[in-house]
């Protein structure tokens, strides 16, 4: 279960993905750069029972966080409940702050969430699970951004989520297009399986890609890809992010397997996709299914 994390990332986002394995909550997983932050991803969460609650964090381990997001996953395919919470600069000191608390859909199994952490700024974070039916296999994943020059003023990035969908093929590779209009914001259904998805794929990449921004470049944070059909043994779906016509640098990639639903995309671009230039998420599918739907959304920063 811990290497089936997503961290939902961005110089502004966070995202789960293929994380090793490790020993406890708490644990730090990674340090990267964003701009002029330091983000330290960490775990906080893993529960194999309905209900359950993790380890006290001490963010002073961390530095002194600007920001705290967090990512949630439920793999077990059921409704899962959660809530993270900020405490006080001691556990004396009581619940400071709920940062967010949520249901989690089992077909829809993710959920994030970002916020500026309020002041006095809590020294501490949790996660909880509670149960709701069946729900188990629940992990939550969180940044602490702090400011390499806490002297200058902050300075923000601005993140958004791109759509990328169609339909899977049997024993071949496909490309899903990016849901351009939902993405302009004109009310476009771009959930999986619906008909505007399933016009968005082809197995020719220059059918299925397009720009998404022409005036400004952007970085591709991470991402997370579904599949509503059901993988047996031996059955995978891999996908690839895609910027004309070549993989993403460093490449973003995760993959579906048996009884599984999800994948993360976890590392994100050090370089940019151009201004105007087309995107695609490449989906290679072993399975004799050949109708299953695909849709992935991803995470863009303009840095």
């Amino acid at each position: 279960m811990r290497n089936r994390l997503w961290t939902f990332l961005a110089a502004g986002a966070l995202l789960l993905l293929s994380t090793p394995a490790l020993a406890a909550d708490c644990d730090l997983i990674s340090t990267r750069t964003a701009g002029t932050y330091t983000i330290k991803t960490f775990f906080l969460l893993d529960s194999d029972t309905a209900a359950s609650t993790g380890t006290l964090c001490d963010l002073n381990t961390f530095g002194s966080p600007e920001f705290l997001r967090y990512s949630v996953q439920s793999e077990s395919g059921a409704d899962a409940g959660y809530s993270v919470l900020l405490w006080g600069r001691d556990t004396s000191g009581g619940l400071q702050h709920q940062l967010g608390a949520g249901l989690l859909d089992g077909n829809a199994p993710f959920e994030r969430k970002s916020e500026s952490l309020p002041a006095p700024l809590p020294r501490h974070v949790q996660a909880q699970s509670f149960a709701l039916g069946t729900a188990t296999d629940f992990d939550v994943i969180a940044e602490a951004w702090i400011r390499n020059d806490p002297g200058n003023a902050p300075v923000s990035s601005l993140e958004a989520h791109v759509i990328l969908c169609g339909q899977a093929d049997e024993n071949g590779t496909i490309f899903l297009g990016p849901a351009t209009a939902a993405f302009g914001g004109d009310g476009s259904d771009a959930s999986i399986g619906s008909t505007a998805c399933d016009a968005l794929d082809s197995a020719t990449e220059a059918t299925a890609d397009a720009p998404i921004l022409t005036d400004v470049a952007f970085g591709v944070v991470g991402g997370r890809c579904h599949t509503d059909g059901t993988l047996g043994a031996g059955e995978t779906v891999a996908f690839t992010m895609r910027s004309a016509t070549a993989d993403t640098s460093p490449e973003q990639t995760c993959t579906i397997s048996e009884a599984e639903s999800v994948c993360t995309l976890t590392t994100p671009t050090d370089t940019d996709v151009a201004a105007g230039a087309t995107v695609a998420m490449e989906a290679a599918q072993s399975s004799d299914n050949s109708d299953d739907n695909l849709w992935c959304e991803v995470t863009i920063a303009i840095r």
